[in-house]
């Protein structure tokens, strides 16, 4: 679940999962506990905390690496994190699917001034023109971040506007669309499409809306094979001869070529739709 100050994430996190039955991850907590254990890492992250700016990647990613790792197979719901496009990127690497990214949106006005009552909270020695300069900065970084995010994890993506409503109004919106996602009898796992037909059938058309409207990585055959000529110089006669002419490129490269491929992680994650092969 991810959202900006002023949006109850905790709140909302801490309620679904009180309502499923899931244990809560929440990023905040495993930093607070960092700086009370007094961690090689305490400085920075109390650091960031004074000056409301991000925790460095690296420290937040090892964190949530290990709780999500302590969970095994048992169900979660990770509060705060992925926060930008490398905590996305980590989580993908780790395997980690997501059933759902709850995105809570407020207006910037609204995250603005929960980021400046949380320093002056915190006995921040910003004040006037300095504090309403930290919080316009703490609503661009949130918003250039959560592109990223979003760009990351498109297909799963879930965008709920949270101003103007209760607490308990938010939490009931939510478990409601978990509830009718989890009755559904469909495959939870990321689609995987296969589009075949002949030149002139307007496949790659086809697979770039797909991949567009669901979210899913185009894995286009001739795209790879241009890479592959890019990168292999003691291939690119041969691969070059076969797009001029139009032959079949021989299985001995191709196949390896599409299975290193969607075993990436995007595929794994956003699910792929496959163009011209096999």
């Amino acid at each position: 679940m991810c959202g900006p100050a002023g949006s109850n994430r905790k709140e909302n996190a801490l309620a679904l999962a009180e309502y499923f039955g899931w244990a809560c991850i929440s990023v905040g907590d495993l930093l607070k506990k960092e700086v009370s254990k007094k961690t090689e890492h305490a400085a920075v992250i109390q650091e960031a905390f004074k000056l409301y700016r991000y925790v460095p990647d690296a420290i937040v990613i090892e964190l949530v690496r290990r709780q999500v790792e302590l969970q095994g197979e048992s169900s979660w719901i990770l509060e705060g994190f992925p926060r930008t496009q490398a905590q996305a990127l980590a989580l993908q690497r780790l395997g980690v699917v997501p059933d759902k990214l709850i995105h809570m949106r407020v207006a910037p006005g609204t995250t603005a001034a929960r980021v400046k009552a949380n320093l002056m909270a915190a006995n921040s020695p910003l004040y006037g023109p300095e504090l309403d300069e930290v919080a316009l900065q703490a609503v661009e970084e949130y918003q250039l971040h959560q592109r990223g995010v979003n760009a990351t994890f498109a297909g799963f993506v879930y965008d709920y506007l949270a101003d103007d409503k209760e607490q308990n109004e938010v939490a009931n919106d939510l478990a409601r669309m978990l509830r009718i996602r989890y009755k559904s009898d469909a495959p939870r796992r990321p689609p995987r499409v296969i589009l075949l037909g002949p030149p002139g059938s307007g496949r790659s058309t086809q697979a770039k809306i797909l991949s567009n409207r669901f979210g899913l990585v185009h894995v286009c055959t001739r795209s790879l094979i241009k890479e592959e000529i890019v990168k292999k110089p003691e291939l690119a006669q041969v691969l070059a001869q076969c797009l001029k002419e139009g032959k079949l490129v021989p299985e001995s490269i191709i196949i390896p070529l599409i299975e290193h491929r969607i075993k990436q992680s995007d595929c794994r994650v956003n699910g792929w739709v496959l163009d011209g092969f096999p």
